[in-house]
């Protein structure tokens, strides 16, 4: 099965997600790059697969800046 990641209108802002579920690719990587989270604590914690995690990673990591800039304007927006 392949592993997607999606934007969808009114679903979690339209941020890019992983199919099927609500968990942000900003959700993985800052997890996984500011709480150095492993790829098997995310996975345990968010209820995925390693597979998801690793295939979100790979799509923060091809659109990095965007996605730092999601992870920005929520931390404005708790701050």
């Amino acid at each position: 099965m392949s592993i997607k990641i999606v934007k969808t209108e009114g679903v979690v802002g339209g941020n890019p997600r992983i199919e099927g579920t609500r968990v942000q690719v900003a959700d993985v990587a800052q997890y996984y790059t500011e709480l150095n989270w492993s790829v098997e604590k995310i996975s345990s914690e968010l209820d995925l697969t390693p597979d998801q995690v690793l295939e979100a990673l790979k799509y923060y990591y091809g659109h990095s800046k965007g996605i730092r800039e999601i992870i920005r304007a929520r931390k404005a927006e708790t701050a």
